[in-house]
């Protein structure tokens, strides 16, 4: 592998977490990635006040994963010197993708994705 691979799958890594932080953020009445799993579970939010809670807290989550994506692209665009965050960074994208495999099991894309961009990372 070439230099450049590090950065390229810090960057795929990236834009997978703004594809998170889009389905947790879109549409304004309810997120995508929440609706998805309520209905693979067969659950519904039946009272008003519920809803809007969850709905909350999964906005929230999509700040953490616009905030993730922006630091792993700042950490690419700072190259190897910041491979300490970089490293720090891609744990907890293997770590939340281990535990939202409680939620979906399609989360293991982010803990694939988070290993393998640590090894290309580490391997550099």
């Amino acid at each position: 592998m070439n230099r450049q691979s590090p950065t390229v799958w810090i960057v795929l890594t990236a834009l997978l977490h703004f594809g998170f932080m889009l389905g947790e953020l879109l549409p304004v009445d309810g997120p995508k990635i929440m609706d998805t799993v309520l209905r693979r579970r067969n659950l519904t939010l039946e009272t008003s006040a519920v809803r809007p809670l969850v709905q909350t807290i999964v906005r929230n989550a999509a700040v953490y994963n616009g905030m993730v994506a922006a630091a792993l692209l700042a950490a690419a665009y700072a190259g190897q010197g910041a491979a300490p965050v970089t490293t720090t960074l891609l744990v907890g994208v293997m770590a939340a993708g281990i535990v939202g495999m409680s939620l979906s099991p399609l989360t293991i894309v982010q803990t694939v994705c988070g290993a393998l961009t640590l090894w290309f990372l580490h391997r550099a």
